[in-house]
C-alpha cells in the first residue's frame, strides 16, 4: 500500500545507505518471481490501475501487517530472511519493527528517521539529504507514484485476476527498477522488490494485513 510499503531497505540497505550514502535503491523490484502455474496478462491502462491504488490509499487511517524480507546477493551463496512488523499510522508514519534474526527497529515521524539497535538510537533529519527523503517515500509507498508522477517512469501492468503487477523503470536513472504486487481486492501492496544493480535485490511481502480506513 501507498502506505504500506515499507519499504525501508530495512537494516542491511539502511546501514550500507548510512555507511556509503549510496543513493537508496531500496523498505524493497524489477522482477518478483511469478508462482507456477500464475499467469498473468498484461493490462492496457497502468494509469488506471495506479489511480484506483492512490484512491484506495488515501482513505487509510492505519496499517498494521507481518513482513518477511528477502535479501539476496549474488556473491553470496544464500538470500538473507528477516522477519518482523509494520506499521503506518497517517499521515505520516511508520514504525519497522525487525524481530528476527535480530532485533532493531526503524521509525519515520514528524521529518525524522530513527534507527534502535542494541539499545543505541540514531536519528536522521530527512529533509537534509534527498536520498533519506527518496527511502522514506518507498517507505509510505512502495515505490508506486502519484498519478502526476507517472510521466517519470516506463511503467508495465499485468493482472491474474486476483493481483495486480506494476513493473517500474525510473526514466531517469539506470538503477532502482521496482515491482510491487498489488491485491485487487482491497488495493493493498502485497510485495514489493527492488533492484539494486546486476541480480542483487531486495523484496518485502507483507501478510496479516489489518487496515483502517476513514469511516
Amino acid at each position: 500500500m501507498q502506505i504500506l510499503a515499507v519499504n525501508l531497505l530495512f537494516l542491511q540497505t539502511f546501514k550500507v545507505m548510512r555507511r556509503s550514502l549510496v543513493a537508496i535503491s531500496l523498505f524493497l523490484s524489477a522482477a518478483v518471481t511469478m508462482a507456477v502455474g500464475q499467469e498473468w496478462k498484461h493490462v492496457g491502462d497502468a494509469s488506471a490501475v495506479i489511480e484506483a491504488f492512490n484512491e484506495a490509499n488515501s482513505k487509510v487511517t492505519s496499517i498494521e501487517c507481518s513482513f518477511r524480507q528477502e535479501k539476496y546477493v549474488d556473491v553470496l551463496v544464500e538470500k538473507s530472511v528477516s522477519e518482523g512488523f509494520y506499521g503506518f499510522y497517517a499521515p505520516d508514519s511508520v514504525v519497522i519493527r525487525y524481530l528476527v534474526p535480530e532485533e532493531y527497529s526503524i521509525t519515520v515521524s514528524g521529518g525524522v528517521m530513527r534507527f534502535v539497535s542494541a539499545g543505541k538510537t540514531s536519528e536522521t533529519e530527512i529533509a537534509s539529504d534527498r536520498r533519506f527523503a527518496q527511502l522514506t517515500e518507498i517507505i509510505r509507498s512502495g515505490g508506486i507514484p502519484s498519478v502526476r508522477q507517472i510521466q517519470d517512469y516506463k511503467i508495465d501492468a499485468y493482472s491474474d485476476g486476483k493481483s495486480y503487477r506494476l513493473v517500474l523503470a525510473p526514466l531517469r536513472r539506470k538503477s532502482g527498477c521496482i515491482e510491487a504486487v498489488i491485491d485487487a481486492g482491497d488495493m493493498s501492496l502485497a510485495s514489493f522488490r527492488i533492484m539494486e544493480g546486476g541480480q542483487d535485490y531486495t523484496e518485502f511481502i507483507f501478510t496479516d494485513k489489518r487496515i483502517k480506513v476513514h469511516e
